[in-house]
């Protein structure tokens, strides 16, 4: 992370981490240079499985406030750590005009459920602008829909708003 920051990923279009286990430290460093202009030029973004959970989360939406990412098209999060906290704050973040070119977000396979699902509904709802805009790809499967347990699946109340917030023309 430390070198693609240091100014060598500046061109990078695509930038493919998964399965690196970068965890929050290290995904705070890829963020950091993000929000200093380090990866302006990303627009395909994925670090599927790398232990990212809230706190990294919490780091790269500052990065995303501060300008950084603003090109990304396609974010890929799936099979990390994030829980309900990191899902409420991409979903602040996202509601406050960040990523403001994202048309595909994946977010399957993390710790998440109904309370940061409905944080993201939430946001959506009161969006102005932004990336729930340009969203015309999401995936939310947490782990436990995975594991089937329906006690923390998103219930179909929660889907059908969803829907008609993001269905629901600017």
């Amino acid at each position: 992370c430390r070198m693609l920051c240091s100014g060598v990923g500046k061109h990078l279009q695509m930038l493919n981490l998964n399965g690196n286990q970068l965890g929050d430290d290290g995904f705070r460093v890829l963020c950091e240079a993000a929000g200093h202009g380090g990866l302006a030029a990303v627009t395909n973004l994925s670090v599927k499985g790398n232990r990212i959970g809230d706190e990294g989360i919490r780091v790269m939406a500052r990065a995303v406030i501060d300008g950084g990412l603003a090109r990304v098209i396609l974010l890929t999060m799936s099979d990390n750590l994030i829980g309900d906290r990191g899902l409420s704050d991409l979903s602040l973040c996202l509601a406050g005009g960040g990523f403001p070119n994202l048309s595909s977000l994946n977010m399957s396979g993390n710790e998440f459920g109904t309370e940061g699902t409905m944080a993201l509904v939430q946001a959506a709802s009161s969006a102005k602008g932004g990336a729930f805009h340009t969203l015309r790809s999401l995936a939310l499967r947490s782990r436990d829909e995975i594991r089937r347990r329906p006690e923390r699946s998103l219930e179909k109340a929660q889907c059908s708003l969803f829907l008609k917030v993001l269905l629901t023309p600017p």
